[in-house]
């Protein structure tokens, strides 16, 4: 199974989360369910989750430290 944001192939934690409202399942992976995970109730299979499950709250992407930001608050913008 593959994430329909972007995708990736799913773990088995990713491929078992399922919405709460309408019990379908969710199919995305943990990076692109991150930023609808507010939106979206959801189960999951916590038995299923690997430690590259894990979430990272705030996540950084190579282009923002190579920008400065996500560094001891220093960025290019203040």
């Amino acid at each position: 199974m593959r994430c329909i944001s972007c995708d990736t192939p799913l773990s088995d934690f990713e491929a078992t989360r399922r919405s709460v409202q309408s019990n379908d399942y969710v199919e995305m992976c943990n990076d692109c369910f991150y930023f609808a995970e507010d939106e979206i109730a959801t189960l999951s299979r916590e038995d299923l989750r690997s430690e590259s499950d894990n979430f990272i709250k705030e996540q950084e992407y190579e282009q923002d430290w190579r920008l400065g930001f996500g560094e001891t608050g220093n960025t290019e913008l203040d």
